[in-house]
């Protein structure tokens, strides 16, 4: 394997493999920095959703708060930091909803999703961290309608509305 690029985000390798005696030369390797993220519930059982600029989409869209995993933390402690850096807000009743892998041909990181419920002992300290961020709550019936009714999400963001809004917990 050839390392091509290399930052604090990403790896790109370059690698020749062999699977049923077919060669395959120069197929790229990408090494994403596994990610944790957050469906945060409140007291009405509605969800955090936060709106953002994503660069690869050119446009704002909707999703939960969450972010890289630093070296050595777990996926629970990521996921818990990132939801306060991002929002202000603390959870508590935490529950592993699932895991995957973002691309089954390259493998490039895993993300792990948790369900919280809002602290409500928790008083909202800070803001959204970035200026292009907004926070909106929905219940299921309008998270489901954001994410029919759109294009342009994520396939890892639709399919964990859709596994989300049929987990019974």
């Amino acid at each position: 394997m050839k390392k091509v690029y290399e930052n604090h985000f990403v790896k790109v390798y370059t690698e020749n493999f062999k699977y049923k005696n077919i060669t395959y030369k120069k197929f790229h390797k990408i090494k994403f920095n596994n990610v944790a993220m957050v469906i945060l519930e409140n007291h009405k059982k509605e969800v955090l959703l936060i709106k953002e600029y994503r660069r690869a989409l050119k446009k704002e869209i909707y999703g939960f708060p969450g972010g890289h995993i630093e070296f050595k933390e777990s996926s629970l402690k990521a996921a818990q930091r990132e939801l306060y850096e991002e929002t202000g807000y603390k959870g508590k009743k935490w529950i592993k909803l699932l895991s995957y892998i973002n691309s089954g041909s390259y493998g490039c990181g895993y993300e792990h999703i948790y369900i919280a419920k809002l602290n409500l002992n928790n008083k909202k300290k800070n803001k959204l961290k970035k200026k292009n961020q907004y926070e909106k709550w929905v219940n299921k019936k309008e998270l489901e309608n954001i994410f029919c009714n759109k294009t342009n999400f994520p396939a890892g963001l639709i399919a964990t509305v859709f596994y989300y809004l049929n987990y019974k917990n």
